[in-house]
């Protein structure tokens, strides 16, 4: 009996010991705290929401941080959690592809620091839809697409009412064209004025895809440098031809079946609408999410005979327009200012701008080049008046020489708007290509125009027209 009583006493006091005894060095680990993805697959642009319950039942800080190429993590956005340590987070979604995340949650007093398990998260885009026929206009425009409507975001207005401030003022920004396919040395496009710069900033939607394409994304350092500086964007979409899947903007095969692009059941509607969501969609939306506006000049030099889009049937043209701004509006890009821009008309190839004109835009636009060799005097400005006058604002939205060794003279711009008594809120220089010297830089009398139009205005990248 004694040897029971005692076998029972050491039973009990070994339990009351382990009780007891300090946590091993298996319990030492990180805590893990609860997350979760609401969705698992989101479209590019929209938000990314995580929640979950940190350990330790206190208010402390929690950050969603993303798994990089290197293999380190960078912090997307930081929350505080809730005394019972509750959180929900949220970030936009603003690349393609498929990532890992995580929620860490620091030290704090005497709780260790925590850590989710990875959660995986897929960014598609946006994906085509099944529009409904364009709706008839209403006063001019298609309701939802006008920068002057209701439904325009803030940057949009701020963008529209910038204008008007600059046409009161008749200064003319300045702008240049860049090459955002050129990995890196687009910049240096800008950087060659230094320390002046321009107020817009021109740039392809077709070449930053060829740069992603490329593993580059040079969108974010472009919105950086267009905030640095205080400069408008415009967006320029040189188009592959949807048809066969692999020419450019310049191959017009089957270009007289345009028609077909107003479905998204055609085999080249399908094609167009994808590239849309790639190509237009996408970017747009982060710029918007950037809180930017954005000038958008879709189908350009429509009147000339080079693009797949050129030289087309105008109620045709027209509804695709409609289409783009409808389907715009259906992604919430409402940041985008719409421009109509026109190739001048100086040869039986290109034809009457105004027989094209969209019914809704905020912007036109010619495209005004001089003939090689011609060291620029004036700017021919053929039609320019009659766009003027059916459009709230006009610009010079390509301007410069073809085939110029340097020589042209910009000050040609200021000086023909001025004697010809038009304005124009913006002049927009080409970069060199192979058809010659264009960028401002490269102009033997670039910099010094930008600097006397600067010093004359008393704003930098202003030119003043009166």
């Amino acid at each position: 009996m004694r040897r029971t009583t005692c076998a029972l006493l050491t039973a009990a006091l070994a339990a009351v010991l382990l009780l007891v005894a300090p946590l091993g060095p298996a319990t030492a680990a990180r805590p893990r705290l609860s997350a979760r993805l609401a969705a698992g697959t989101v479209y590019l642009g929209k938000p990314i929401t995580v929640s979950g319950v940190a350990p330790g039942r206190i208010a402390r800080p929690a950050r969603l941080e993303l798994r990089t190429s290197t293999g380190t993590w960078r912090v997307l956005k930081r929350v505080r959690t809730a005394r019972t340590g509750r959180f929900q987070i949220s970030a936009t979604a603003s690349r393609l592809g498929t990532d890992r995340l995580r929620i860490l949650a620091p030290a704090v007093r005497r709780h260790r620091s925590a850590v989710s398990p990875t959660l995986t998260l897929t960014v598609r885009a946006v994906p085509v839809r099944t529009l409904a026929p364009p709706t008839p206009p209403v006063d001019g425009c298609t309701p939802g697409t006008s920068a002057t409507d209701p439904a325009a975001d803030a940057s949009a207005a701020d963008l529209m009412t910038t204008l008007a401030e600059w046409r009161t003022d008749k200064l003319m920004a300045v702008g240049q064209q860049v090459n955002i396919s050129d990995d890196g040395q687009w910049q240096d496009v800008l950087a060659g004025l230094a320390p002046q710069h321009v107020a817009v900033i021109g740039f392809d939607l077709a070449e930053l895809a060829q740069a992603e394409a490329r593993g580059v994304d040079p969108l974010p350092d472009l919105i950086d440098d267009a905030k640095q500086d205080g400069a408008v964007l415009v967006a320029t979409w040189h188009a592959t031809n949807p048809w066969d899947g692999t020419g450019d903007a310049y191959d017009r095969t089957d270009a007289s079946h345009l028609s077909d692009l107003l479905s998204t059941t055609t085999t080249a509607g399908a094609a167009f609408w994808q590239m849309w969501d790639d190509q237009v969609a996408g970017p747009l939306a982060r710029i918007r999410d950037a809180g930017l506006p954005v000038i958008f000049r879709p189908f350009h030099e429509a009147n000339g005979n080079w693009f797949w889009w050129s030289n087309p049937n105008p109620t045709v043209y027209k509804a695709l327009w409609a289409m783009a701004q409808q389907r715009a509006a259906a992604e919430d890009l409402q940041n985008v200012v719409w421009s109509y821009t026109a190739a001048l008309r100086n040869s039986s190839a290109v034809t009457d701008p105004v027989a094209l004109l969209p019914a809704c835009v905020e912007l036109g636009g010619l495209d005004s080049y001089e003939p090689a060799g011609q060291k620029g005097s004036s700017v021919s400005l053929t039609d320019y008046a009659r766009l003027e006058a059916k459009v709230p604002f006009m610009t010079l939205s390509e301007v410069g020489a073809k085939g110029s060794d340097g020589s042209w003279d910009p000050n040609a711009i200021t000086s023909t708007l001025k004697a010809q008594k038009q304005y124009a809120s913006y002049a927009l220089l080409w970069f060199d290509d192979s058809d010659g010297k264009k960028q401002i830089a490269s102009l033997d009398d670039g910099e010094d125009w930008l600097a006397g139009c600067s010093a004359t205005s008393g704003t930098d990248g202003f030119c003043r027209l009166s």
